[in-house]
């Protein structure tokens, strides 16, 4: 079902104008960058932010440690939204760390060096800063959350401009298609309102450089086409006097035949010339056939012909119009 659905929408996109199809590859395409540039954006600005506030909470740690605070326990609203400037301070007395480490699970148990921990509490997912003391141990954290709002709201910043340009950019480039394509509009006008028989030669100016070559040869093929048409209207024209004349003959054969007794000299006679035009008819058909097929190869052989024979064939096909005209025709022929 869902290869029919693609199928379909491949169908309909390609259904479109080039235009149309272009400025929505532009579009797609546009906002595949804009994804890509918010991924890019947001990860920077974590990584930013990542160092700035991390360089911060060893600052806050390190000047508390020069204080005697101890004991110093933060509160937590969980309705609250916090900012990346809010931090919490927990001071733990070494003595009394491992006890408040297991009551609360965003105490740090005692560590031997400063470092860095992200822990799962009850406050979320924190990243904690822990730096320890003789006397006592020093905790700054900070939810991980609030590093990836600010990250957030840093990328979405940087997109601003892009997401502003954007359908300005997408509007010009769509006009800049159309201006371009204007070559195409003119040619479909000038398919659109020629007539069926006109061949002339199709003229658009500036057609693009990739349209010129299929222009061209169909100007070409059009010029072949007038040719054919010529050669048709002279095929029937010579095709039409050519089987006037033997139409004519038959017509008058057969018309002595009506008027002619059976099984007389003259009926007989009339019967055999009857007989050589319908034979003479058929091969000069076939001619025209082959002909009008081009069937005869343009390597064939050159044979031999007998100028007498087709000259008495020539006259036996008008001697009886000449005869029905009362004119005597004679051919003299030297040996």
């Amino acid at each position: 079902m869902k290869f029919i659905q693609i199928d379909k929408l491949i169908h309909c996109y390609k259904s479109q104008a080039l235009s149309f199809r272009m400025i929505l590859s532009v579009t797609v395409l546009s906002l595949i960058l804009l994804i890509l540039i918010a991924i890019a954006a947001y990860n920077i600005a974590l990584e930013e932010s990542e160092e700035i506030i991390d360089e911060q909470m060893i600052e806050m740690a390190n000047f508390l440690s020069k204080e005697e605070r101890t004991n110093v326990k933060s509160v937590f609203d969980h309705n609250k939204r916090y900012g990346e400037r809010d931090t919490f301070i927990d001071i733990t007395d070494i003595k009394s760390l491992p006890l408040i480490s297991q009551q609360y699970d965003y105490i740090i148990n005692k560590v031997e060096q400063p470092q860095f921990v992200t822990k799962d509490s009850s406050r979320g997912i924190i990243k904690i800063y822990v730096l320890p003391m003789p006397t006592k141990q020093i905790q700054i954290s900070q939810p991980i959350i609030v590093r990836k709002n600010l990250a957030q709201e840093l990328a979405f910043n940087m997109l601003i401009p892009y997401m502003i340009l954007m359908p300005l950019s997408i509007f010009v480039i769509y006009w800049l298609i159309r201006f371009h394509l204007r070559p195409l509009e003119q040619l479909r006008m000038a398919f659109a309102q020629r007539d069926y028989d006109d061949l002339s030669e199709i003229k658009i100016n500036e057609l693009p450089i990739e349209i010129q070559p299929a222009i061209n040869e169909l100007n070409s093929l059009f010029s072949r086409i007038e040719v054919a048409q010529k050669q048709q209207h002279i095929f029937i024209a010579n095709a039409a006097h050519e089987l006037r004349t033997p139409l004519t003959a038959l017509s008058l054969q057969t018309e002595l035949l009506i008027k002619s007794k059976p099984n007389t000299a003259i009926y007989n006679e009339n019967i055999l010339d009857l007989n050589l035009s319908l034979k003479r008819m058929t091969h000069l058909v076939g001619q025209l056939m082959s002909l009008a097929h081009q069937e005869i190869p343009q390597n064939e052989t050159l044979q031999q012909l007998i100028l007498i024979d087709y000259v008495r064939q020539c006259v036996s096909q008008v001697l009886v119009n000449a005869r029905y005209k009362c004119v005597d025709i004679q051919v003299k022929l030297d040996s």
